[in-house]
Parts: C-alpha cells; sequence; structure tokens
C-alpha cells in the first residue's frame, strides 16, 4: 500500500505540473490529478485503519500472554510497587502490601504512575465508612464480569507512559495572539487571495506568475514563525502517543454502561460538563496532524495552499485555552479506572474466592472467618483455618518454630485488606468489622543506634 500511494501522490503533482510545462489539456490533466489525489486520501486513510487495527491486536495479545503467565507465578511484567514500601507503615510492611511478589505485585495490572499510586493507596489505607467499602465491591464485582472491557482497556493503557507527568508545563509560553479574530482574518484572506490566482491562472486570466509569487509567500511565513511552531511541534510530540490512548479509553467509557454507583460517577465526571471525550478527540487530530508535518511533500504543498502551520498552531493553542484546566482531573478519572480494573481482575483470576460480608450495624464480631488460607500459596496447596477475632478478647498464636504462626497471622491480615477494598477473599467465609489494622512481626535491632530487639518492638508499639 505505501508504493501505491507514493505512486497516486506523484501522479496527482505531475498532472499539474504537465499542463503548465508540456501544454496538456488543463482540464483532462486537473480533473484526473483530482482523482489521483482522492485515491491518495483514501489509500492513506485505509493504512492508517489497517494499522491501528494491527496495533490493538497485538496489544490485546500482550495482555493475554501476560495474564498467562501471572497465573503460572511469574509477575515480572509487572510493577512491584517497591518504591511504595514503607517500614514504619502500621501493616504494609509486615504484610507485604509491597515488593516483589508481593500484595500489590500480585493485583496491580497498571501502566501509568497516577494509576499506580491510587492503588497503593487503596492497599494501605482502610475505609472509614461502611458504605465505601459496599461501593467499592459492587463496582469491582460488576468490572470482573466485563472481560472484554478490561482487556481493551489494559490493551490501550499498555501504550501510555509510565512516568509522571507534568500537566502544568503546558500552560507555559501559551500563544495568543494567533488565536485572535484578526489574524484569523488575514490568514483567511491570503488563502483566498493565493487559490484564487491559480484558478484564474489556469484560465489564462493571471500570469503565472502571480499565483507563483503567493504560493511562495504562504510557504515562507511559516518559516518567520519556525521557532514557535517547533516548540509546539515538541510538545504534540511529547504528548501525541499519550493522548491518543487517553481519547481510545474515554471511547470505551463512554460505549460502556455501568450500573454500580462509583462506576457511573466516574463516568459522569469524564463525559458531563466540559466533555473530555470530544476534547481528547479534537487534541488527538490536533497532534496527528503535528505528525504529518514530517511529510515533506505535504507540508510545502499545504501550507503553499492554505497556510496550514498557521492554522495548526491556532487550533493547538485554542484547545489549550479551553481545555487545559481540566486535563488533571480528566487523567486521574482515567487512572482510578485503570486501578479498579487491576482489582476486578484479581477477582476474575480467581473464582475460587469468595466474597466476605461486612458487618454493617454495630457489632462486637471484628473478624470470622472459615477456612480461611493465604492468598499467596497456591490454592491446590493452601492448608485453610477458622479464625474469630471480638471486641476485648484477644487471641494467643503459639506453636513451634517454622510451624506457620506468621503466615497465619498474614493470612488474616492480607485477608482483611483484600475484604475492605470490595475484593473476593481466599476463604469459605469471611465476616468482618471496620477497624484500624496493625502489625509488628518484622522488627529488628540495630547495634549501630544501640537499639536492642526489646526496644525496638516497644517504639513500634
Amino acid at each position: 500500500m505505501p508504493l501505491f500511494k507514493l505512486f497516486s501522490f506523484l501522479t496527482a503533482l505531475f498532472l499539474i505540473i504537465a499542463p503548465l510545462v508540456w501544454e496538456w489539456d488543463k482540464l483532462i490533466c486537473f480533473t484526473f490529478s483530482a482523482t489521483m489525489w482522492l485515491l491518495f486520501f483514501f489509500l492513506h486513510s485505509r493504512d492508517t485503519k489497517l494499522s491501528n487495527q494491527r496495533h490493538n491486536i497485538l496489544s490485546i495479545n500482550a495482555v493475554y500472554q501476560r495474564e498467562i503467565e501471572a497465573l503460572q507465578g511469574n509477575f515480572d511484567a509487572f510493577d512491584n510497587g517497591e518504591r511504595f514500601l514503607n517500614k514504619s507503615h502500621e501493616y504494609a510492611y509486615d504484610l507485604d502490601v509491597f515488593g516483589n511478589k508481593s500484595l500489590f505485585h500480585r493485583i496491580n495490572r497498571t501502566v501509568t504512575y497516577d494509576a499506580a499510586s491510587l492503588l497503593a493507596d487503596k492497599l494501605q489505607n482502610i475505609p472509614e465508612t461502611v458504605s465505601e467499602v459496599l461501593h467499592r465491591q459492587e463496582a469491582l464485582t460488576e468490572l470482573s464480569r466485563k472481560n472484554n472491557f478490561r482487556t481493551q482497556y489494559l490493551a490501550v493503557c499498555n501504550n501510555l507512559s509510565r512516568g509522571k507527568t507534568d500537566y502544568k508545563s503546558l500552560t507555559e509560553n501559551t500563544t495568543t495572539s494567533l488565536t485572535s479574530r484578526m489574524s484569523l482574518i488575514a490568514i483567511y484572506t491570503s488563502t483566498i487571495l493565493t487559490l484564487t490566482s491559480i484558478a484564474l491562472a489556469a484560465f489564462s486570466i493571471l500570469p503565472w506568475s502571480l499565483p507563483a509569487l503567493m504560493f511562495t509567500w504562504q510557504v515562507s511565513v511559516p518559516i518567520l514563525l519556525f521557532r514557535k511552531m517547533n516548540n509546539a511541534s515538541l510538545e504534540a510530540g511529547w504528548l501525541h502517543k499519550t493522548f491518543k490512548q487517553y481519547a481510545r479509553l474515554l471511547q470505551l467509557i463512554n460505549e460502556e454502561k455501568f450500573e454500580s454507583y462509583i462506576n457511573i460517577q466516574l463516568k459522569n465526571s469524564l463525559l458531563g460538563g466540559k466533555n473530555s471525550l470530544q476534547a481528547f478527540k479534537s487534541l488527538s487530530v490536533l497532534l496527528e496532524k503535528f505528525e504529518q508535518r514530517n511529510n515533506s511533500y505535504a507540508l510545502i504543498v499545504f501550507n503553499g495552499l492554505f497556510l496550514r502551520d498557521l492554522f495548526l498552531l491556532r487550533d493547538f493553542n485554542q484547545w489549550r485555552l479551553t481545555y487545559l484546566c481540566h486535563m488533571q482531573d480528566w487523567v486521574m478519572a482515567l487512572a482510578e479506572m485503570e486501578a479498579r480494573i487491576s482489582l476486578g481482575n484479581f477477582i476474575f483470576n480467581h473464582p475460587q474466592y469468595h466474597f466476605p460480608k461486612l458487618i454493617e450495624t454495630p457489632s462486637d464480631m471484628l473478624i470470622r472467618a472459615k477456612a480461611a488460607g493465604h492468598p499467596f500459596i497456591p490454592f491446590d496447596k493452601v492448608v485453610g483455618n477458622d479464625f474469630m477475632l471480638e471486641k476485648g478478647r484477644f487471641s494467643i498464636i503459639t506453636g513451634a518454630n517454622m510451624s506457620g504462626k506468621s503466615t497465619f497471622l498474614r493470612t488474616i491480615g492480607v485477608n482483611y485488606i483484600l475484604a475492605v477494598n470490595g475484593m473476593s477473599v481466599c476463604a469459605e467465609e469471611f465476616q468482618f468489622s471496620l477497624f484500624k489494622l496493625f502489625s509488628s512481626m518484622r522488627n529488628a535491632d540495630d547495634l549501630t543506634l544501640g537499639v536492642s530487639y526489646f526496644n525496638a518492638e516497644l517504639n513500634r508499639i
């Protein structure tokens, strides 16, 4: 297809030049030239569509391949969240929430920095209200059943930037002169005069020297604004890949029907008021046009005839002035959905787990578990244990060294973290109330600071 595109483009140009050089019939040449231009744009559109479809299929295949590896116990493809590790946290360090083969490592399917941070925040903070837990459970249950939506979303996310982005920097050096009414009038006037002179010259009413002069002038104008165009182009190159994927994520959310309260709320925050889908689509189109500037043939032709660079720079700055202030909120909402999909995906991957029951009314019961097992142990090898904990009471876990005391304590703690996040747990039954979680299992002495193990234990408590 690239050869056909090149052939149609060169043929269209040749048929424009031929009547001027060899005095061929103008009507016939211009008619066939227009036909070849239409063919060129059709082939270009078709080529782009097929390329996008191929890329989407490869991305989906990559999602499935990573999930197969994860089900086999290999989580190397995913971020282990080691940067979130805090040894002084109430429970995260003791319960292996972060780090290699940790809870985060097994759950995490996020790609973006913001989504990973949101997921980490959920795992290391206990919700304050019953309604928050119930809304989470409802939303994640819904997402766990939407297999196609989750896969498509993760496939698109795989193409997003993994680094932290600074959207505030985009507001700097915003060109406002080209967005004024006078500049628009000037651009349209120059373009109309150029096209009119070409049409009149084609019918021998004006000499070709005049449209040639106008064409040269319009090619030269963007050169005078080279610095501004270059800065905008560099910025567009930085944004193009990311925002194109954001537009696809928004399209997926827009097409999906949600029933859970917080999923509907998230969708409304993206598509209500200032329409983020329209904003991202517009930006994606603009940035694709910036990429097309790399085609020197098209750059000369479109600037010479239509002052395309000036229109592009004007539209780009107008977009920034209109939508940029909403950008961060939209990106964080998409990151929240990315984090929820990670949690919903964990539920889908563990159909043998059961959903816990939250005790909504005040009760002395804190935890009642039946056949609870550690989620890190393969399900066919895990040994379940019953456990009950009430307010005002405590349990003493005793046994020989290496008999599984710490594993049992982590079993209850990790399942509780899953439960408060609205996820299924590794237990036949699991009832719980909301309470503060604290653990102290990995204290160590420090001889350099004169801290004994006993002193470290006291400091921790």
